[in-house]
Formats: structure tokens, sequence, C-alpha cells
């Protein structure tokens, strides 16, 4: 069996989910919590990983892909809304 890379652990233990999701979770919500723990994975790397590398196209690659999925969060929210008020 091949050793998981030191790296690709701590993102996993960062990203993850301490436990199940229940049964209530709707889908709107399991996305909206999963789009949340992928922003928190992309400003990591923005902000923590990126400068210590001075790679100044892969920092402006992933922060418009952040912006991309903040826009997704927001839209999601809306809809969440929209559903509650029915």
């Amino acid at each position: 069996m091949m050793e998981q890379h030191l790296e690709y652990s701590n993102a996993i233990a960062m990203l993850s989910r301490e436990e199940a999701y229940s049964e209530s979770f709707t889908t709107n919500e399991r996305i909206s919590e999963r789009l949340e723990r992928f922003r928190t994975g992309l400003v990591h790397i923005i902000t923590e990983i990126l400068p210590e590398h001075d790679t100044q196209k892969e920092y402006h690659w992933l922060s418009a892909l952040l912006h991309l999925l903040e826009m997704t969060q927001i839209d999601l929210a809306k809809e969440i809304r929209r559903e509650c008020e029915q």
C-alpha cells in the first residue's frame, strides 16, 4: 500500500467533516457546507502556501476561482432562503 504524502494528509484533516451528515441535511445544505470547506482550502492556499513561493500566476488563477466559488455560495444561499420561504 502506498503511503499518503504528508501534505495530502494535512489537507484531508483540514477539509474533512468531523462527523457524518445527519439525515436532516438537505442537498442544498450539503452543497453549501462542501463549498465552504472548498473555500477554506482555497483561502489557505492563497494566504499561507503561495506567498512562500512567490508564484503570481497561480495566485491570480486561484483568486479567480475563489471569486467564482463565492458567487456560487451567494446564489446557493439565495436558493436556500427561497426554499425555506415556500
